[in-house]
């Protein structure tokens, strides 16, 4: 395979969640976590096949791993969704959680 898989896992996140592929261009912080996971993906890459694991198995880890880090766009809405809740008042978290 020419392209590396981190390139490519990333690619995929970013098509399976267009959220993220609009942060990936308009949030800095967003873009040096992408960044970041890129360097991760490479070396977890190295290492898995270091260990034998298959191309197809040390993808389907890297995808794994790259939902994990950046999160996907129903978990954002999920997290946005609560936050909403919580600020119109319809849910209240108790004073010894806080």
């Amino acid at each position: 395979m020419d392209e590396r898989s981190s390139e490519l896992i990333i690619r995929e996140h970013v098509a399976a969640n267009p959220e993220s592929g609009r942060a990936l261009l308009h949030d800095p912080e967003y873009a040096a976590e992408t960044h970041r996971l890129r360097a991760v993906l490479d070396h977890l890459d190295e290492s898995l096949a270091g260990e034998g694991l298959t191309v197809e198995a040390r993808h389907r880890v890297g995808v794994r791993l790259a939902a994990a880090w950046l999160g996907t766009d129903a978990a954002h809405a999920r997290a946005e969704f609560a936050k909403q809740l919580l600020g119109d008042g319809h849910v209240r978290i108790p004073a010894d959680l806080l």
